[in-house]
């Protein structure tokens, strides 16, 4: 919903514009983050790599990994709470956050007041939604630990899963500046 008249002069909707955009940004960003692979780990064994090459070509395959792949592995292979874990954290709580903060975006011109409401509630969630930051940076470790040469390289996913992240924390911010700027308070 978009205020037009007296309300909503140029300025605003400009600025609510550029909010829409930048939240339609971030969702597409976090939907391609998620889906598109974030990690391609090339196992490598050391010295004896074309041993093992040789008695187990798949040994030393590289494979890809998305964050919606590593959850469905993780349910196939019964560790349900850590696949629940990742899920929330960084599936869960970034779509609810985007969702929240689309509602202050939409918000903004018409029912100033309720932009504080908004901003809280996302400030709330994106406290549980930057685990999932926490949790790629743990898993990304734990893979450089690996034995022998492996290598780990991070995918598009991972650039387009921290840009969504990114883009969603500006995003509250620029709220807080429409707002007070037409006159409403979030203090």
């Amino acid at each position: 919903m978009v205020l037009k008249g007296p309300e909503l002069n140029k300025k605003d909707h400009i600025l609510q514009i550029l909010l829409k955009i930048q939240t339609l940004l971030a969702l597409a960003a976090l939907t391609a983050g998620i889906m598109l692979p974030c990690f391609r780990i090339v196992p490598r064994m050391g010295r004896y790599t074309w041993v093992v090459k040789i008695l187990n070509r798949n040994a030393v395959e590289s494979h890809s990994f998305s964050i919606v792949s590593s959850i469905g592995t993780l349910f196939e292979e019964k560790e349900i709470f850590i696949a629940v874990v990742i899920l929330m954290f960084s599936v869960v709580f970034p779509y609810l956050k985007l969702a929240v903060l689309w509602q202050g975006v939409m918000d903004v011109s018409g029912h100033r007041r309720r932009v504080r409401k908004w901003v809280n509630y996302a400030a709330k969630i994106g406290k549980y939604s930057m685990l999932d930051v926490l949790v790629m940076a743990l898993l990304l470790l734990c893979i450089k630990g690996l034995p022998g040469d492996s290598a780990v390289s991070l995918q598009f996913g991972a650039y387009l899963f921290c840009i969504s992240i990114l883009l969603t924390l500006g995003i509250p911010w620029q709220l807080y500046i429409c707002a007070r700027h037409q006159g409403a308070s979030l203090d």
